[in-house]
């Protein structure tokens, strides 16, 4: 944790954030937020907002009505882009990324999936509009973390198939 204007020093070239909409602390979490995109864009740097709904006032947290509104937050609260979960819901995901305006939409890879189900989930939200990935613990705990990474690549920007891109792994 430090200033942007730190972060600008040590090299970074996007600043995050991380707001939990329903949460008791969101009007918090707004404010602040507001605060860091003034300061961020002044330096000239992109900001993310991971939007993570939950709380005592979040039914479900994995509804696509809820995840369009966590990217609805992030557009309308000036994120550059914009983190959030998937559920598998394909064509509730479209509506969900234009939920995002012109924020651009990260998913979060989410718990430890096998090869194909990370594919598949990655072709899915690619396909639905998103803008990429924000992937952990599905590339650096893989066997193989070089050639997860590229078969992620094949379909994130490459366009290719989950078929295509598992043959990388093989």
């Amino acid at each position: 944790v430090c200033s942007i204007g730190r972060s600008v020093k040590l090299g970074a070239d996007a600043v995050g954030y991380t707001i939990y909409p329903g949460s008791e602390f969101e009007h918090k979490m707004f404010k602040d937020f507001g605060k860091l995109i003034e300061t961020a864009h002044t330096y000239g740097i992109p900001v993310i907002a991971w939007v993570y709904p939950r709380g005592r006032f979040v039914q479900d947290d994995l509804s696509t009505e809820t995840i369009a509104y966590a990217a609805r937050i992030g557009l309308e609260l000036g994120a550059d882009f914009v983190k959030i979960n998937y559920n598998n819901d394909f064509e509730g995901f479209k509506w969900v990324v234009k939920a995002a305006g012109k924020a651009k939409v990260l998913v979060a890879s989410g718990p430890k999936l096998s090869d194909k189900e990370l594919l598949q989930r990655t072709y899915e939200v690619m396909k639905a509009g998103a803008s990429g990935l924000a992937v952990g613990r599905n590339v650096w705990q893989h066997d193989h973390p070089l050639k997860m990474t590229k078969a992620l690549k094949k379909i994130i920007f490459d366009n290719k198939s989950v078929n295509e891109a598992l043959k990388i792994l093989k």
